[in-house]
């Protein structure tokens, strides 16, 4: 394409810049193009909370209670279940059975309150 672009004025400076440009932003890593790294542990938080919305269901869909858990010191979690260091733990979810009846439902907040129209705080007029 460079040698096309010459044929109708593009400079030998012109190619050399673009061919500098072209291998910087491709030959970076997957995700890191134009020196934009991705943040991986909020790409792999995510994915594994997608991964646990899935299982929750299922496990629902089986008859069983789940508990997803954050906010535990991984390398409490890692010594007790015997996770090796290279592996991260990036949250917990139990899987059971209630024992005892369910709490009662304590409601939802007012759709006026979480849901917006454009516009964090204008409201959504359904």
């Amino acid at each position: 394409m460079l040698a096309e672009a010459g044929k109708h004025g593009f400079s030998q400076d012109q190619s050399d810049k673009m061919k500098q440009t072209v291998t910087s932003v491709f030959g970076a890593p997957a995700g890191n193009a134009m020196g934009v790294a991705p943040d991986y542990a909020v790409w792999v938080n995510r994915h594994v909370m997608i991964a646990f919305t899935t299982m929750m269901w299922m496990a629902e869909v089986l008859g069983y209670d789940t508990a997803p858990m954050e906010g535990f010191f991984e390398d409490k979690v890692k010594s007790v279940l015997g996770i090796p260091e290279s592996v991260r733990v990036v949250a917990l979810l139990g899987i059971g059975r209630r024992n005892g009846p369910d709490k009662p439902y304590a409601g939802r907040h007012p759709m006026r309150d979480v849901c917006f129209d454009g516009r964090w705080g204008e409201p959504l007029d359904l």
